[in-house]
């Protein structure tokens, strides 16, 4: 800034060198006295008139006799009207202080000034007009505020040391900014900081940030608290202010660019632990145009081991852009619109969590699924579909059951599908295919139909009752279970004739899977789960519910998952000593559930289905369910995973959808 001022006063030299009657003031050239004066002035400062001002520029500018009107910035002059006139606009600016090249508002000239004080200003005393005069100039050169400040020096002039009089003493300006606090104290690129100090400009361009080193952008501005962002490539160190490109203050404490923890894809939650007022950071790697879903599992969700209610924000690789913000609980979701967001570019994601409250603290779990891809078959059928099953887990050819003697097949994959003769309108609740060739359907009244040739054919068998059968499962091509209302169980261990079996219950039985001939469980209404460990007789479990339940899948002689029908605190079951004790089992939506199913005969990759097009996985077990994306809102009844990558859903009007992962 000094050498602004010096070449300043060289131009208003360079342009004043002839004046007439002043070619010479005190025996000295008019060029020498302002090349004195610059001089001065940068041995002394810029200081305004009273504050106290440098006499030797006072006494070179009020010998002068002529207006003065510069431009620094391209070296060309201007009459006194447009200068005069620019400066007026200038000067009705509050608070306007440019430095460099800066074009001034409303005119354009750049950085001139047009300053005119006559000798008989100081000799009247007349410093106000000075001061106000000398203090255009130094503004629009950028050597000072816009008005003059209260020094505390001591002036040998006739000032006082309050700063209102022309004096050499030394003065203390105000304009040096100061660093109290930054709050938060540590976060991830894109993390808004607040900075609290003094002597900020309100005006943003006029400050300037950085994080050690690496500038920020501010995003507002105020005389005593800045808002910035924390830059890419920021790193951990101290924070830098500088004001109107003169004076830089640096904070005493260190702003913490914070790691975050690594989340890996659809795998069970990761404990994380929050201090009051604090945020912890995860991440993982995103592909646009995938579909996404974070979960969490706070105080009052999921396992009950966790003790922090929390606020969870999902941000783009920015840090700032806001994928989804969640207040509520985030075990489970009601639906795909409200859990899953859709990646619109690919590279990090970021996952913030917060405490739900600036006093909670305590432990926490988090984890992100990435979506299946799900696919729409072209539908041959508008009757709703109840069952699917896969004969011999196969990928290509599937077989599905439902209203009005439904049978649909495909053998492509499900790209085509041709509707098969069942010989029945009867509508039909269930499949099961034991081997690729052999499999039995259940219908109302009823209904038992049997194909030995993957489909093409079927057999109505002899049931031995009129009631509706629901569900049905077949362990060998010779062993099935077959179950339906007022707690009917029917089973055959030839493959043809049918005999009853005592359920112990009169509560509707909606579905039964059997993991070997004689490890059998049926599920129903009022929370009804009935087994049988022998094939003979079934004996009634303590669910600890009353929801309905749908569907039952027993991976072996002690773990077993049933889901409910309609959501609730208790609805799905689990366990993992037989069926001895039953508890809760979170699955990631407050959508009721129908049927699920466990490729390779493990709860380890497992899919379930229900309302409102809801379609849930897991490939890690136990508190690694995920809600993934589909354009389905319909009821979706049956599921058959014939790999740990291929599922086939059907569901309502014949919704046929598959999912590929």
């Amino acid at each position: 800034m000094k050498k602004s001022i010096y070449l300043l006063l060289i131009l208003i030299l360079s342009y004043c060198t002839v004046i007439p009657g002043i070619d010479t003031i005190d025996g000295k050239s008019a060029k020498k006295k302002l090349i004195d004066a610059a001089s001065a002035i940068d041995r002394i400062g810029y200081t305004l008139i009273g504050s106290p001002v440098s006499a030797a520029l006072a006494k070179a500018l009020n010998t002068m006799l002529v207006p003065v009107f510069i431009s620094i910035s391209d070296g060309k002059y201007y009459d006194k009207a447009s200068v005069e006139d620019c400066v007026s606009k200038v000067n009705s600016i509050q608070g306007l202080i440019l430095s460099g090249a800066v074009t001034i508002p409303f005119c354009d000239v750049k950085e001139a000034a047009f300053i005119d004080i006559g000798p008989m200003d100081l000799i009247e005393g007349n410093n106000a007009k000075v001061n106000k005069d000398l203090a255009l100039l130094l503004t629009i050169v950028g050597l000072s505020a816009p008005a003059p400040t209260t020094g505390t020096g001591v002036g040998t002039g006739t000032g006082t040391g309050t700063g209102t009089g022309v004096g050499t003493g030394t003065g203390t300006s105000s304009i040096t900014p100061t660093i109290t606090s930054f709050s938060p104290t540590s976060g991830i690129v894109g993390t808004t900081v607040t900075i609290s100090g003094n002597n900020f400009s309100s005006t943003i361009a006029n400050n300037s940030v950085q994080f050690n080193g690496t500038t920020a952008t501010v995003v507002a501005a105020g005389s005593s608290s800045l808002t910035v962002t924390v830059p890419s490539a920021a790193t951990t160190g101290r924070i830098t202010v500088t004001v109107a490109g003169q004076t830089a203050v640096t904070s005493t404490a260190t702003f913490t660019i914070v790691s975050p923890t690594a989340l890996t894809l659809g795998t069970t939650f990761l404990s994380g632990t929050l201090a009051a007022g604090a945020k912890q950071y995860y991440t993982f790697s995103a592909t646009s145009g995938k579909f996404y879903s974070v979960y969490w599992d706070d105080g009052f969700q999921g396992s009950g081991t966790y003790t922090l209610d929390v606020l969870v924000r999902v941000l783009k690789a920015d840090g700032v852009s806001t994928y989804k913000t969640f207040t509520d609980s985030g075990y489970y979701f009601d639906s795909t619109t409200t859990g899953i967001f859709e990646a619109t570019e690919t590279g990090t994601v970021y996952v913030e969590v917060a405490g739900y409250s600036i006093t909670s603290s305590g432990t926490f779990g988090v984890r992100a699924a990435e979506s299946a891809s799900i696919a729409t078959l072209t539908q041959t059928t508008t009757n709703s579909l109840f069952s699917i099953a896969c004969p011999g887990n196969s990928t290509t050819t599937c077989i599905a059951v439902g209203n009005n003697g439904t049978i649909v097949k495909t053998t492509d994959g499900g790209t085509n599908w041709t509707t098969l003769t069942s010989g029945t309108v009867n509508n039909l609740t269930s499949i099961s295919c034991p081997t690729s060739a052999i499999c039995y359907v259940t219908g109302v009244t009823g209904v038992i139909l049997k194909s030995t040739d993957t489909g093409a054919t079927w057999t109505a068998l002899t049931s031995g009752v009129t009631s509706n059968l629901v569900g049905i499962s077949c362990p060998d091509t010779t062993t099935c279970y077959a179950v339906g209302v007022a707690g009917v169980i029917r089973k055959t261990i030839d493959g043809s004739t049918w005999s009853a079996v005592t359920s112990n219950t009169i509560n509707s039985l909606n579905y039964v899977h059997c993991s070997s001939t004689n490890n059998c469980l049926a599920v129903g209404s009022s929370g009804t789960i009935t087994k049988t460990a022998d094939g003979a007789t079934f004996s009634l479990q303590t669910s600890n519910t009353t929801s309905a339940l749908n569907g039952i899948f027993a991976a072996d002689l002690s773990t077993y998952i049933a889901t409910s029908a309609v959501f609730s605190s208790s609805g799905h079951r689990f366990t993992t000593n037989g069926g001895s004790t039953w508890s809760t089992y979170y699955m990631s939506s407050r959508n009721g559930l129908g049927a699920i199913t466990c490729n390779g005969g493990a709860i380890t990759n497992c899919t379930a289905v229900g309302s409102n097009g809801t379609i849930l996985r897991t490939n890690s077990g136990t508190n690694g369910w995920s809600i993934n994306y589909s354009t389905s809102t319909q009821t979706l009844w049956g599921v058959a995973c014939p790999s740990s990558t291929t599922c086939f859903i059907v569901g309502e009007s014949g919704r046929t959808l598959k999912l590929t992962q």
